[in-house]
């Protein structure tokens, strides 16, 4: 759909519906009891029900709300339910590793809520080549407001095959391949993730959403979905190859035929939210769409001309549109694009004569010599492409970039 904004299913929104009322039931109903699950080493303690013992597992065969504590090494909770209830693990400080297997894996429940009680530190560490250090079949909420560390030295952090939603909670994923996945979607909404990954921070094959909390993620790519949605939240992001992707369409069907590619034209919005991008690829790359409505996003980007600050599928008739927020994006100038003439906020574009170095001051002033924009570059480039509320038609802006000054004639919405 040319020009048209996706319309995203509020996937996040009906699980997250779903998955509180599910907790709500799970600890206000007087027909469900706690069962706590103690772990130490050579022992597990389980009192109550729902819950057995065997060996170094624990499996949880029934919906309920779970209190687990305690330090097992080579262990797992499984979750494979025969109910249709759903599973409440609350993590009351744990510590517990697994060379082989995913630490918790949960093969069958309606839902599944991982809580991070307050106050509490706890730590899973895997080295499963398959799946993840946390791996559900089914929808998965992180939340809470206690602390979660994960590593996954072989594979992926924190996996559902379905929905995912993160929405409280101080967490930490240090992994081998992805750090965050979900197949239909992922939400992210507060309060603190910091993920390092081999190949992706957080990606979906379909659909995501962030609305609030802090982002920190270093990975070869930062957030990658089909629909990508920002409304909030302050994220940092260092990428060896894109900063924030917006994947698939009818470009990337062509280029892997026997994959399961989807289809959808590829949207990245961003409606809001504090965003720093150092990306050693393109800063924000989308196969189709690519829609800036609010927010202050910032662009430290590639050095090589192959790649570019802000790039969008031309190729499969996608759009480039601003219209609200503030976007600095600097770095080379080779596939240098800018928002097109369907804006309705100003901005130019500029390609620098002599590229500066790492460490020159970008300075943005109007004509009374008021500063707009000041931005210390991170690397070296030759362009740069700048818009606010504060652009005004007709008027003449100066871009200082190190000793160099040029001066820009905002004589049309986008001046390239």
């Amino acid at each position: 759909m040319k020009g048209g904004h996706s319309q995203f299913i509020p996937l996040a929104i009906l699980l997250l519906a779903a998955i509180m009322f599910g907790i709500l039931y799970i600890m206000q109903s007087g027909d469900t009891e706690q069962t706590k699950i103690s772990l130490q080493p050579g022992n597990i303690e389980i009192t109550g029900k729902g819950a057995v013992e065997g060996g170094n597992t624990v499996v949880i065969k029934r919906g309920g709300h779970y209190l687990i504590e305690g330090t097992l090494q080579n262990g797992q909770i499984y979750v494979d339910t025969d109910d249709n209830e759903p599973v409440l693990l609350e993590l009351c400080g744990v510590d517990i590793s697994n060379p082989s297997e995913a630490v918790i894996y949960v093969e069958k429940a309606e839902h599944t809520t991982i809580l991070l009680a307050v106050g509490t530190e706890n730590t899973i560490q895997c080295g499963t080549k398959e799946g993840a250090a946390i791996y559900a079949e089914d929808d998965l909420l992180l939340a809470g407001e206690g602390s979660l560390r994960v590593l996954s030295g072989l594979n992926n952090g924190i996996q559902s095959k379905a929905a995912m939603q993160i929405d409280g909670g101080t967490i930490e994923v240090t992994a081998a391949n992805n750090g965050i996945k979900g197949k239909d979607s992922v939400t992210i909404s507060g309060d603190s993730l910091l993920i390092e990954a081999g190949d992706r921070g957080v990606q979906a094959k379909y659909e995501m959403e962030i609305t609030g909390g802090e982002l920190k993620i270093a990975a070869k790519e930062g957030l990658e979905a089909n629909q990508v949605l920002i409304e909030g939240g302050m994220m940092d992001i260092t990428a060896e190859d894109d900063g924030i992707n917006a994947n698939g369409g009818a470009d990337k069907q062509k280029k892997n035929p026997s994959k399961d590619v989807v289809e959808d034209m590829p949207n990245l919005t961003i409606r809001g939210g504090i965003i720093y991008i150092d990306a050693e690829g393109d800063g924000i790359d989308s196969n189709g769409n690519l829609f800036i409505e609010g927010g202050e996003l910032v662009i430290d980007g590639p050095t090589e001309d192959d790649d570019g600050p802000l790039d969008f599928g031309k190729e499969n008739e996608g759009i480039c549109t601003i219209k609200g927020g503030t976007v600095l994006a600097i770095g080379s100038s080779g596939m240098a694009e800018t928002f097109g003439e369907g804006s309705e906020q100003y901005s130019f574009r500029c390609i620098l004569d002599t590229p500066y170095e790492a460490g020159s001051e970008i300075v943005i002033t109007d004509a009374a010599g008021k500063e707009l924009y000041r931005h210390t570059a991170a690397k070296k480039g030759a362009s740069v492409v700048f818009s606010s509320p504060e652009l005004v038609l007709g008027e003449t802006y100066s871009l200082h970039v190190g000793e160099q000054t040029l001066e820009v004639m905002q004589d049309k919405v986008s001046v390239r």
